[in-house]
């Protein structure tokens, strides 16, 4: 398979980019990237990035909480939730409106070492799920739900691991899949039920846009795992050249981007028929840690952590 000869298109951050996570607006005009000072214990730690696409420069810099971690966009663009953390360690997330590039919300999540992991928004917009860590030994962590209209945590749902890191929302808003890290088991929370069971394996994993399959990567592994959802079976094993970091689908559900690092291969293409690996990979002098794909699908947006950059490929890039 030969190197891609794609131009790239490079967006120089100089920030620390190593547990950044990145999120693109539904209208595809900016994308949301988090980020940390060089200095953690500097006066501004956390903040995110706004990256317009158009001119590819970032426009804006928001301060949030330390350290922040997932980030989304709700589906009306409006808002984006972070997670991050407060004073103490304690679980925040903070909401930024859009239109004002400002943080209008911090959401205080738990008390002292509950740190927050990750955020998922409902496809309907009218929640957002965020992860926070055990706050006492032997504590489970604790899937946080706030109602976007109030700005105001409704439940916490206590989960079966003590160290959850990620979490994806099916299409139907109906589950949610969470991984620890720490543990090496996920869980599958029904969010009507509040129900807790344990699934599939995963560090991360993208759902495909008709509900039915997850294509899952596991932390430093060689390969992605597809999973049929109704039955939670291993279909296929998928082998890779490098250590998988991060996994997105495309809309329309045809292809599955994956981020690699320690190999040339930057990024591969699995197409969902075949479940085979297709077309040259994406290939740079770089660290792929996390990718995000546009909705009419025509860039995907990687985060480059060792050129401290946003690597932005066309779509198909073959």
């Amino acid at each position: 398979m030969p190197p891609s000869t794609t131009e790239l298109v490079t967006i120089p951050l100089d920030k620390e980019l190593a547990q950044s996570r990145i999120a693109v607006a539904p209208d595809g005009r900016q994308v949301y990237v988090t980020v940390r000072e060089n200095n953690p214990d500097g006066p501004d730690p956390g903040a995110v990035c706004v990256i317009d696409t158009a001119s590819h420069t970032v426009t804006a810099e928001i301060a949030v909480g330390r350290n922040p971690g997932g980030v989304a966009v709700t589906p009306d663009g409006r808002h984006v939730y972070v997670a991050c953390w407060g004073a103490q360690a304690t679980g925040l997330a903070s909401v930024i409106d859009t239109a004002r590039r400002a943080v209008v919300a911090e959401i205080t999540l738990s008390g002292p070492h509950g740190i927050a992991t990750d955020v998922a928004i409902s496809p309907d917009g009218s929640h957002a799920y965020v992860l926070t860590n055990q706050e006492q030994v032997d504590a489970s962590g604790r899937l946080n739900v706030i109602d976007t209209a109030s700005q105001t945590v409704i439940d916490k749902i206590n989960i079966l691991v003590q160290d959850p890191r990620t979490i994806v929302v099916t299409p139907d808003g109906q589950r949610a899949y969470v991984n620890s890290e720490s543990e090496g088991v996920d869980v599958v929370v029904d969010l009507a039920a509040k129900s807790v069971g344990l699934t599939v394996e995963a560090f991360r994993m993208a759902i495909t846009p008709d509900g039915r399959r997850a294509y899952a990567i596991r932390f430093a592994n060689q390969d992605v795992s597809v999973f049929d959802l109704a039955t939670e079976q291993l279909t296929h094993t998928i082998l890779t050249q490098g250590l998988t970091t991060d996994v997105a689908i495309m809309q329309d559900g045809r292809h599955v981007y994956v981020t690699q690092r320690h190999t040339t291969h930057n990024v591969i293409v699995i197409n969902t028929e075949t479940n085979k690996v297709t077309g040259p990979p994406v290939t740079w002098n770089g660290l792929a840690n996390a990718i995000a794909i546009a909705p009419n699908g025509t860039r995907a947006y990687v985060v480059d952590g060792h050129s401290r950059t946003i690597v932005v490929i066309p779509i198909p890039h073959f």
